[in-house]
C-alpha cells in the first residue's frame, strides 16, 4: 500500500504546513534516497530511484495548496472527482468571470498596476477560501469543505493567471 504524501514526511494531514520546513525535510530525504547514495550496487539504485520519485511527487502535492487540500479531504474520507463534487454556485462563477474579464482588459491595456491589483485580489480570495476550508474541516463538515475546495480551485487558477500576466507584462518591460 502506498503511503500518503503526509505520512511520507511524517506529518498529520493539515492544510497549514510550514513550507520552509517541508522543503528542508524534502532536501534531506532526497539526498539520502538519491540513487547515487547507494553506491555502485544496481540492486539498490532502482528501489531508491522509485522511492525518490514517490517522495518528489508527495512534495509537489503538499507544496500546492489545492493538491494539499485534496489530500486532506481524501485522508478524511471525502469522495472527490467523478461527479462527487457539487457544481459551483452561480455567484462564484460570476465573481470569477468578472475577475477574469478585468484581468484580460488590464492585460490588453498593458496596465501592470491593474494586473498587480488583480493579483492582490486573487491572493486575498485564495487566502479567504483556505481559511473557510480550514474552518469547515475544524468542525468536521466535509460537505462544506468539498464545496469550498471547488472555490479554492477557481481562486487558485485566477491567482496563477494574474501572476502569469504580471510576469508577462514585466518581461515585456512595461
Amino acid at each position: 500500500m502506498q503511503k500518503s504524501a503526509f505520512s511520507l514526511f511524517g506529518l498529520e494531514p493539515d492544510l497549514a504546513l510550514d513550507l520552509v520546513a517541508l522543503e528542508r525535510v524534502h532536501r534531506a530525504m532526497s539526498a539520502a534516497l538519491h540513487p547515487d547514495a547507494a553506491g555502485a550496487n544496481a540492486a539498490f539504485r532502482l528501489p531508491r530511484a522509485q522511492q525518490l520519485a514517490q517522495l518528489n511527487a508527495a512534495y509537489k502535492q503538499l507544496k500546492d495548496p489545492v493538491s494539499r487540500a485534496e489530500a486532506v479531504l481524501a485522508e478524511r474520507g471525502a469522495l472527490l472527482g467523478d461527479g462527487n463534487e457539487p457544481s459551483p454556485s452561480p455567484d462564484l462563477l460570476m465573481e470569477v468571470l468578472e475577475a477574469r474579464e478585468a484581468l484580460s482588459e488590464a492585460r490588453r491595456a498593458k496596465d501592470v498596476s491593474a494586473c498587480e491589483a488583480m493579483l492582490c485580489t486573487a491572493r486575498q480570495l485564495h487566502a479567504r477560501t483556505m481559511e473557510a476550508m480550514g474552518a469547515a474541516l475544524a468542525v468536521g463538515d466535509l460537505e462544506l469543505a468539498v464545496r469550498t475546495l471547488g472555490e479554492l480551485r477557481y481562486h487558485a487558477r485566477l491567482e496563477k493567471d494574474a501572476l502569469d500576466t504580471v510576469a508577462l507584462l514585466e518581461d515585456e518591460g512595461l
